[in-house]
């Protein structure tokens, strides 16, 4: 097996098409989370921080805004506040109407970045969302993930890669071992430089704002989720030998379970969210995060002792 692994590791490290992927693989993921940046950026909200019902605010707000005013702001029962539309803050704060109500110790003008608030000359309002938003942003590493591990075993597959071996002697065992011992680290270096390249362009503070140990914690969250979903994947490749077709159900597999998540939520990505909530802090993380690296590792595994069942009784033509 050691064979295999330095033998595939060689050939991908001098291989130009395997650089060309890794490449455009990169700028794929680059492009998929400037999609998610773009659409998560931090929202401007209104809010009468009360507690609880306040028969004066409402009065107030009732004079400014008529008696319709419960249309156009609202009372949040399960936090006990009144948020306000932006647009309607605009409105009265420039008629100057019950200017009074924006003076209240209770009034909050705030950018929100779930579940935090933020001063609205906060700084560092994007790089607070960007620790976890870029983190769990996987939807573009999971194509990524399809893609290559295609590339990877269908390619071998069936330009016969795996025969050459087998008629020199190597079980297939070690073959295949060999070559998801290889496909592991790169896929592990593709997490690393796909991540580390959207905290660059997107979020270059957040390392300076958070500290050396936050990111770390990050990075090994984002790399257990990827590796997972890089495992899971590979099963489609090795069973299916056209690349079309292989490709075809690794996507359509990931497709059902993300556009469905409302309804079939895999435990995977409840670990992934309890494993970012503890990030910052740091409390809690080793707890949450043993589960998700057991669910990476066990995935490893099985597909693993699967792909080598199925190459051993494989016949190579």
């Amino acid at each position: 097996m050691i064979k295999v692994f330095l033998s595939e590791l060689y050939t991908m490290v001098h291989s130009r098409v395997v650089w060309v992927f890794v490449i455009l693989m990169t700028l794929f993921s680059m492009f998929a989370v400037s999609l998610g940046v773009g659409g998560h950026h931090p929202a401007e909200r209104v809010y009468f921080t009360t507690g609880a019902r306040d028969a004066e605010l409402e009065r107030g707000l009732e004079q400014a805004m008529g008696p319709d005013w419960n249309k156009r702001a609202w009372y949040d029962e399960t936090n006990g506040e009144y948020r306000l539309a932006l647009d309607d803050y605009e409105m009265l704060k420039a008629s100057g109407q019950c200017s009074y109500l924006f003076e209240r110790s209770d009034f909050l003008h705030c950018y929100e970045i779930y579940p935090e608030r933020y001063p609205l000359d906060a700084q560092d309002i994007f790089e607070g969302w960007a620790v976890t938003g870029i983190f769990s942003d996987i939807g573009g590493s999971l194509y990524v993930w399809i893609f290559f591990a295609v590339f990877f075993f269908g390619r071998a597959y069936t330009r016969r890669g795996y025969a050459a071996g087998i008629l020199c002697g190597v079980k297939r065992r070690d073959i295949i071992l060999g070559r998801i011992l290889v496909y592991v680290l790169t896929g592990a270096l593709l997490s690393v430089i796909h991540t580390l390249m959207s905290f660059a362009l997107f979020a270059p503070r957040v390392p300076g704002l958070y500290g050396v140990v936050v990111m770390i914690r990050g990075f090994a969250a984002r790399l257990a989720i990827d590796m997972f979903f890089c495992g899971l994947v590979s099963v489609f490749s090795v069973f299916i030998r056209k690349p079309v077709l292989s490709f075809l159900a690794s996507f359509g597999f990931v497709t059902f379970f993300f556009s469905n998540r409302a309804v079939i939520l895999l435990p995977i990505f409840n670990l992934y969210k309890k494993v970012l909530d503890c990030i910052v802090t740091g409390e809690g993380f080793g707890a949450a995060y043993f589960p998700l690296a057991v669910w990476t590792v066990v995935v490893f595994i099985i597909t693993s002792i699967v792909s080598v069942l199925y190459i051993g009784r494989a016949e190579l033509k």
